[in-house]
């Protein structure tokens, strides 16, 4: 019950949505982590679902690079919230340019990140990649992409140029065989059906309510 991901639909889950808390390095490293550095940092997120001020306490120690890590004190996002004690490795690259650039090792996945998530329903704070969350932004990148690709394979069949994809599919081109112009037909197709879901997720997120299907004519018209 309430754990990350319940009552979810419409594919990942995105940052926006689950309301995530959000540890990047630059909080460290704005609060004096470098080489040798060992101390205490305390980081407040408000949840705004609850209006609950949340508080995540580190113990930063990165006296032996080889060995520095992060030692991380806080309450899950659960119901109920329970208290979690574990520690993130703290990793090093050199830049071409000279110094020192810090990342976390996620504590799932072992991938280094300058970022970890503590999303509503979590227990740990884990790279974006291990809670399978998306951007919103990439929500409306994947329509705008769909719509791109059933628009070209409309224009290539001698359809209209920024054409409308309300519009009859084009006929078949003279001398094209019957196959590439149903293979072609189907992929549109797919990829309009792609467009008009994400469209449709866009417009729930901005109604703040579900669009049933006897609404969704009377909500573009």
């Amino acid at each position: 019950m309430g754990g990350f991901g319940s009552g979810r639909s419409g594919g990942r889950p995105t940052v926006e949505r689950t309301a995530c808390y959000v540890l990047s390095i630059g909080m460290l490293t704005g609060r004096g982590l470098r080489l040798g550095f060992h101390g205490d940092v305390i980081l407040a997120w408000k949840d705004c679902r609850t209006e609950k001020t949340s508080l995540v306490g580190l113990l930063v120690d990165a006296r032996e690079p080889r060995d520095a890590f992060v030692e991380l004190f806080h309450d899950t996002r659960t119901s109920p919230p329970k208290a979690m004690h574990y520690r993130v490795r703290l990793l090093t690259t050199t830049p071409h340019f000279g110094g020192t650039r810090w990342w976390f090792a996620c504590p799932r996945t072992g991938r280094r990140v300058a970022k970890l998530y503590l999303p509503s329903g979590g227990r740990q704070f884990w790279s974006r990649q291990a809670y399978a969350l998306a951007y919103q932004s990439q929500r409306e990148q994947r329509h705008d992409r769909a719509r791109q690709k059933a628009q070209s394979i409309r224009e290539k069949l001698g359809g209209p140029e920024y054409g409308n994809l309300t519009l009859p599919f084009p006929l078949k081109p003279k001398g094209m065989w019957w196959r590439t112009y149903e293979r072609l037909r189907r992929k549109a197709a797919a990829a309009e059906t792609v467009s008009d879901q994400r469209l449709f997720l866009l417009a729930e997120k901005l109604l703040g309510k579900p669009i049933g299907v006897s609404s969704k004519k009377g909500f573009w018209e």
